[in-house]
């Protein structure tokens, strides 16, 4: 258009009259109006004629191009170009017109490594006109747009969404390159509403349609959940977020919006939900369960202690009545004694196992319901083993004696007495039954974080098949079934230890003796 303009002057003025007729005031008038209007123009304009002078250019022409030569070299060898390729490029436009080849042309040049210019080149009467514009403004945006195209692209990609718009006057959708993917559909191939429809799943193709037939029933912002049936069969959900753009009378002329591809997530909250409803089921059935274990707990515990208490009685009443036929049998022949005494005897021995047996079930109960209360304080564990091993050495008939050892440096821990003293006195106690003729061994040895007393014989040992279950409550090995015993205590030591944050092992080997193995932490005190 600016070039058209320019050529209507020219002609209009006959540009080749001014070369020679510059004494003729008309045309030097009409030569001043057109150089002060070509000087007032936004865009820089050089003509030349086919001998490479050039008649006229104005000041955004030397401004753009940096020349002020009246000669169409100082034009093409002008060192402001950057590139080479441009360069060459731009000296083959304008040899072309010297030649009067006379071809229009355009071309963008890099100057300055700072300034985009777009220079057209046209004929007039008799030579070449060139229009220069900058365009650098022009092509920032440009090149910001498609930088911006590029990074919409991969934000689609990555983020499994797509832009789509929806034209009611026209009844035309478009949507980009993304929303074409979670489709599974060629963007070659185009969307049309009823394409789209039809890819809805059938559970929400009513209420999709109604927001583009009824729009005006719809807030002006929204968003939902979509749920549909790609090309390849696969149910996909879909959220989508819109807007509808009025027109000045408040009627809807545009609705557009972000369809985003939830598939994944969904699927890992209808697990997440399923999960959580399994795991409610689950928690209610463990507090049922609880509350039966506890229940059943009370109850075994109350069994226990009104069996333990009950049968109390009649023990108590068959022991002073064999003591007293001890006493009157003693009356009798000298020669009957040992018969009537022997019987007796087994009856008093009978009445102590019941007695031991019933108190350990009443341990055993009370550690079961929790109602062992634990008093934990600073503790000589010296003193607590002196005392005991004197007690056991002072109770021996086989002249076997507990074999006792320090190592380290003594400390003491922390703990409940009474508990520690009852599960030492059973540990020991089983080293002197279930051997003969060694003497059993404890060596107490202190470390750094750490106290461990080793209760060691050399008698029966613990077959390897019975070590797993040695302190379950009531559990005797197979070879101890010949030596009195109930089973329980070494479950009642173990519960005791374990109450006093200590820990209890044992290492065995059948006809060679055992070893248990009792810590406790220093760092508790």
């Amino acid at each position: 258009m600016v070039q058209t303009i320019l050529l209507l002057y020219l002609e209009k003025i006959e540009l080749p009259d001014l070369k020679y007729n510059l004494n003729n005031r008309k045309s030097i008038e009409v030569k001043d109006f057109l150089l002060s209007i070509f000087g007032s123009v936004p865009f820089g304009l050089i003509i030349l004629d086919y001998n490479g002078i050039i008649k006229i250019i104005n000041e955004q022409a030397v401004n753009f191009l940096g020349i002020s030569n009246k000669s169409v070299n100082a034009l093409i060898n002008t060192n402001i170009i950057t590139s080479i390729k441009e360069l060459t490029e731009f000296n083959d436009k304008i040899s072309n017109f010297l030649h009067k080849k006379n071809n229009p042309f355009h071309i963008e040049m890099m100057i300055c490594k700072d300034k985009i210019l777009s220079i057209k080149g046209d004929q007039h009467l008799d030579g070449l006109i060139l229009t220069i514009e900058d365009v650098t403004q022009r092509e920032y945006y440009l090149s910001k747009i498609l930088k911006q195209t590029t990074l919409l692209k991969d934000v689609e990609n990555l983020s499994n969404i797509g832009i789509w718009n929806w034209e009611f006057v026209d009844k035309k959708l478009t949507w980009t390159d993304g929303l074409y993917s979670v489709f599974g559909l060629n963007p070659k191939d185009g969307i049309s509403i009823g394409k789209y429809i039809d890819m809805v799943h059938p559970n929400k193709q009513e209420s999709i349609l109604k927001r583009f037939n009824n729009p005006s029933d719809y807030k002006k912002s929204f968003s939902y959940d979509e749920t549909i049936i790609n090309s390849d069969g696969v149910i996909k959900f879909l959220k989508v977020w819109g807007n509808i753009k009025l027109d000045t009378n408040k009627l809807p002329i545009e609705m557009y919006g972000v369809s985003m591809d939830v598939t994944e997530r969904t699927e890992i909250e209808k697990r997440e939900k399923k999960r959580t409803k399994e795991l409610e089921v689950s928690e209610r059935e463990l507090h049922a369960s609880l509350d039966r274990e506890k229940e059943l707990s009370r109850l075994k515990s109350h069994f226990v202690s009104t069996a333990s208490h009950q049968f109390r009685t009649p023990l108590a009443i068959i022991q002073s009545n064999s003591e007293l036929l001890e006493m009157q049998s003693r009356l009798i022949n000298i020669k009957q004694l040992d018969k009537v005494l022997k019987p007796i005897q087994r009856i008093k021995n009978g009445i102590l196992e019941m007695t031991n047996l019933m108190d350990e079930v009443l341990v055993l109960g009370k550690i079961s319901s929790g109602s062992i209360k634990v008093n934990l304080k600073p503790l000589n564990i010296i003193s607590i083993i002196t005392d005991i091993i004197e007690q056991f050495n002072s109770l021996q008939t086989d002249g076997r004696v507990l074999e006792f050892k320090i190592q380290g440096k003594q400390t003491e821990i922390n703990g409940d007495a009474l508990l520690i003293n009852h599960a030492l006195n059973n540990l020991i106690s089983n080293a002197f039954k279930y051997s003969s003729h060694k003497n059993p061994k404890l060596d107490l040895i202190f470390k750094t974080n750490e106290v461990i007393i080793e209760i060691s014989d050399e008698g029966i040992g613990i077959p390897k098949k019975s070590i797993k279950n040695l302190f379950t409550p009531f559990y005797r090995s197979e070879n101890a079934m010949d030596i009195p015993g109930t089973g329980l205590g070494l479950s009642i030591a173990k519960e005791y230890i374990e109450l006093n944050n200590g820990e209890i092992n044992v290492k065995s080997e059948e006809n060679k003796g055992s070893k248990f193995l009792v810590k406790f932490l220093l760092n508790n005190i």
